[in-house]
């Protein structure tokens, strides 16, 4: 018996840059689960150190009122990389997200398979969402700094153009709820790749205080370089509004919960 009152998990909905037929999207809140602590309450991270119990009760949650089997879904560890890898039902593990998938290890998902969904976790990184506007093909990205610096979501638009057999300009994207530059202090070497791979991302706020990266902005170029149309709308800040999202940093070298951002085909 985990003993907790039970509340409905709620979920944020991203803002696609074009119209969409046929996909649903969601991101977790930190609402309506059975965790406690700093993992309080809807900590879906395996790897967090909260009760491995409470984790799987909490996706069952997710998935419930995000509407997706959690048993038709897949989930990778991320590496902070390019990585990105197409699955079919194959590729699901026999309790789909209520366990760590054994083998799986990525920073993006592409599929074309009807009521696959596809997930990523994310605690102040981005999760990124596309899909074909037709609804024949989705993907999701985990764009942290590292990952956008490689290239994760120009690697997400090809292999998904590649999937679906169509052109950027046939996809619709959003990003989901991120660190923003208001938040996301970096050093000099990090504000320097950022400034010379994708410029505009990165603010000085002022003499003698380290620069900000804007994560979403550099997205949004990257997202824009690859020719994918329209522009996301830039989403809310996790380390903000921690009291709604989970922050990394946030928790001041303290361990925090996990989300995750789900993609799917109707």
């Amino acid at each position: 018996m985990l003993g907790f009152i039970e509340r409905p998990a709620t979920v944020w909905g991203p803002s696609w840059t074009l119209p969409v037929g046929g996909v649903s999207a969601s991101v977790s809140t930190r609402f309506g689960g059975l965790s406690q602590g700093a993992f309080a309450s809807l900590n879906l991270g395996f790897f967090t150190g909260d009760e491995p119990a409470r984790v799987r009760r909490n996706r069952e949650r997710f998935a419930a009122t995000a509407g997706f089997d959690p048993r038709r879904a897949i989930a990778p560890h991320h590496v902070h990389g390019t990585d990105v890898v197409a699955v079919d039902a194959t590729a699901v593990p026999p309790e789909g997200i209520l366990a760590p998938h054994p083998t799986l290890r990525a920073d993006g998902l592409v599929t074309t398979t009807p009521r696959l969904a596809l997930l990523v976790g994310a605690a102040d990184c981005a999760p990124v969402f596309l899909a074909t506007r037709d609804g024949s093909a989705v993907a999701i990205a985990h764009a942290g700094w590292r990952g956008t610096l490689a290239g994760v979501v120009g690697k997400a638009v090809a292999e998904l153009c590649r999937r679906a057999d169509c052109t950027p300009s046939r996809l619709t994207a959003a990003i989901g709820p991120c660190i923003g530059p208001c938040c996301f202090e970096v050093g000099e070497d990090v504000a320097t790749a950022f400034a010379r791979r994708l410029p505009g991302a990165v603010r000085r706020v002022g003499v003698g205080v380290r620069p900000h990266v804007d994560l979403a902005a550099a997205i949004a170029r990257d997202l824009r370089d690859a020719g994918v149309p329209g522009v996301p709308t830039p989403p809310p800040c996790t380390r903000c509004r921690s009291d709604e999202f989970f922050s990394h940093r946030s928790g001041a070298g303290v361990p925090v919960g996990r989300m995750l951002a789900a993609v799917w085909r109707d």
